[in-house]
């Protein structure tokens, strides 16, 4: 359908990307006829038709002052809208730069918390060692629930690949050997760890000890 220029509201929290490219805009101008329509959505508890793919499009029509401008429509929630935008400006125009598609996941993550992290990671064009990173950060600050099992694209659940903690073990102590004449091995080891063994320099110097033995 065509659609007034005027008539399409824009909410820069509906944009997946900083801001808009001007040489991009001047791109799109120049081969306007052949370019696709723009999505616009009408949001619930909303009113009007709010812009979710097309920044730059519509820019350009707005600078070739063009009156109507062909737009897809659809309808649903705020979170539904921007999903849309994040999906449509990761497959086409402009690449999205790291931090836009790092924000993709964590979009993801929130909306599909059981999709697994190579899911989500083929779906916003990122490694899924950086979504596995994400998602430790989300689950840490409880933004999402921690999760056994994670759904794969085949629709099958797996175990979840959880970090292994190890029991730490304290660290030998190594100890002075020291041997008198009235004093067993073990003796002196107990009173070296409670900080009340002699100074082994004093009893070299006396002979009554071997250091290292």
């Amino acid at each position: 359908m065509e659609l007034r220029l005027d008539q399409i509201k824009r909410d820069d929290k509906l944009s997946p990307r900083a801001g808009i490219d001007k040489t991009t805009v001047a791109v799109y101008a120049a081969s306007f006829d052949q370019l696709p329509p723009v999505d616009v959505f009408w949001i619930e508890g909303r009113d009007g038709w709010w812009l979710v793919d097309g920044w730059h499009r519509l820019g350009a029509g707005e600078d070739l002052g063009l009156a109507y401008i062909e737009a897809n429509e659809h309808q649903g929630t705020f979170d539904d809208a921007l999903e849309f935008a994040y999906d449509a400006n990761l497959k086409h125009g402009k690449p999205l730069t790291l931090g836009e598609r790092k924000d993709a996941v964590r979009l993801k993550l929130r909306r599909h918390t059981e999709r697994s992290n190579n899911w989500i990671a083929q779906d916003c064009g990122i490694t899924d060692k950086t979504v596995t990173s994400l998602r430790d950060e989300m689950e840490s600050t409880s933004e999402i629930p921690k999760l056994t099992e994670l759904l794969g694209r085949d629709d099958k659940w797996r175990p979840r690949e959880m970090p292994k903690i190890e029991d730490s073990e304290p660290e030998p102590i190594e100890t002075v050997k020291l041997y008198r004449g009235d004093m067993l091995e073990e003796e002196a080891r107990e009173r070296m760890l409670a900080g009340i063994a002699p100074d082994p320099r004093q009893i070299v110097d006396q002979g009554k000890a071997g250091v290292g033995r």
